[in-house]
């Protein structure tokens, strides 16, 4: 981890923050004249046209599943997007992967509570490898195909910065850090992944778990803002709701996530399934097959699944096209 991203919890404080270019589109809650804004849509609709003109897949940072890519147009700047799912159902090594892929030119920001950053690069080089992090830990890894794995993460791991999320760490400390990667790659925005939400909330001070998810999540949005960026942030679900088809109902304070929330993102075991997915899962030792739902869109379609393979003992997601 870079010098400038040094930890107060030890009593280190945190380098100066680097201020982003002032924007009327960044500066929440003070008055924008129209025209103002009128330029910049002006503006925004002439990139999209050079953006389709070279071929660019998304507006918004893609996330390498191209259904999912097709139903969001990537992942929007100042969007505040929530990844749902069973405990186990791979909602990290979602994140993660979508983590590596945006990192490939976009630089990413992972704070992560339920796992040490060297764990996570760990199962981001294997997953580039297909070797299993248990093989390795074993001491039985195919070191060849490991380096080549680490040789591919080396294109993508100077733009992925982890934070390691502690009890005195705060939404400001949080900007501080995205404005710093921005700042370090000349960026316009960056990705910030939270992981996960309710881990953070424990550590808010707004009285109960439900008053301090509330806060946080519009917290968080607010940041998704502030620093112009996406925000995706893990969620758990609450023991009332269904692990297998999982709903907005079933997140831990659920009525506030949505409400903040642009986007929903649910991922839970596939019900209807064809015969063709059957095979490729039967193929395919120890796959599951899932679906990624889009629960809530203030961006376009909702109720939307996205069929994925999942292969837990690499931590790989794929789009099950045959589905």
């Amino acid at each position: 981890m870079h010098a400038d991203f040094a930890d107060t919890s030890n009593g280190v404080a945190y380098a100066p923050s680097v201020q982003l270019v002032d924007s009327p589109s960044l500066r929440s809650g003070q008055a924008i004249w129209a025209d103002v804004l009128a330029s910049r849509v002006l503006e925004m609709a002439a990139q999209t046209q050079i953006d389709r003109t070279a071929e660019r897949q998304t507006l918004g940072l893609p996330t390498g599943i191209p259904g999912l890519d097709r139903v969001l147009n990537g992942l929007s700047p100042r969007g505040l997007y929530i990844l749902g799912g069973a405990p186990g159902a791979g909602k990290t090594s979602l994140a993660l992967q979508i983590a590596c892929e945006v990192a490939k030119q976009t630089p990413v920001l992972y704070l992560t509570y339920e796992n040490a950053p060297d764990d996570l690069v760990l199962k981001a080089i294997c997953r580039l490898a297909l070797v299993q992090p248990g093989a390795v830990e074993r001491g039985r890894a195919d070191l060849s195909r490991l380096g080549k794995g680490a040789a591919t993460f080396a294109t993508m791991s100077p733009r992925l910065a982890f934070v390691e999320g502690t009890s005195r760490l705060t939404l400001d400390a949080l900007r501080m850090h995205a404005e710093q990667i921005v700042a370090r790659h000349r960026a316009t925005r960056c990705l910030i992944i939270v992981d996960y939400l309710q881990r953070m909330a424990v550590h808010q001070q707004n009285g109960s778990m439900a008053d301090n998810i509330s806060a946080l999540s519009l917290g968080l949005r607010e940041l998704a803002s502030a620093v112009d960026s996406p925000i995706l942030a893990i969620s758990s679900l609450s023991r009332a709701g269904s692990y297998d088809s999982p709903t907005l109902q079933g997140l831990q304070g659920s009525e506030d996530l949505e409400f903040a929330a642009d986007v929903v993102l649910l991922l839970g075991i596939r019900q209807d399934v064809s015969l063709s997915s059957k095979a490729i899962a039967n193929a395919t030792v120890g796959s599951r097959l899932l679906d990624l739902v889009v629960a809530k869109n203030r961006y376009g379609e909702s109720f939307k699944g996205i069929p994925l393979l999942f292969r837990p003992t690499v931590g790989d997601f794929q789009e099950d096209t045959r589905a």
